[in-house]
Order: structure tokens, then C-alpha cells, then sequence
């Protein structure tokens, strides 16, 4: 059984696979981001005990 699909349906379906591929590429990216803005301020309040 072969599935019919229109090239319509083509573009429909890619353009959700690129949507959701995009939102995780930028959502790690945000994280990494704001991982790295935290980095300085944990070295600091760690060192402060020292």
C-alpha cells in the first residue's frame, strides 16, 4: 500500500520538520548561551568561601 503525496503536502510536511528542527536548534542555543552568562557569577560565589 503505497501512501499518495502531493508535492503540497511535501512542502507542509517539511516546513513543520524544519519548524520543530529550528525551535530545538535555538532552544539549545539559549541554554548553552545563558550557561555561559552563569559561569563567572558561580566561579565568584564559590570563590568567595575561599
Amino acid at each position: 500500500m503505497s501512501r499518495c503525496i502531493t508535492n503540497a503536502s511535501r512542502g507542509t510536511v517539511n516546513a513543520w520538520r524544519f519548524q520543530s528542527h529550528l525551535a530545538a536548534v535555538v532552544t539549545v542555543v539559549v541554554i548553552e548561551f545563558s550557561v555561559m552568562r552563569c559561569q563567572p557569577l558561580r566561579r565568584a560565589l564559590c570563590n568567595i568561601g575561599d
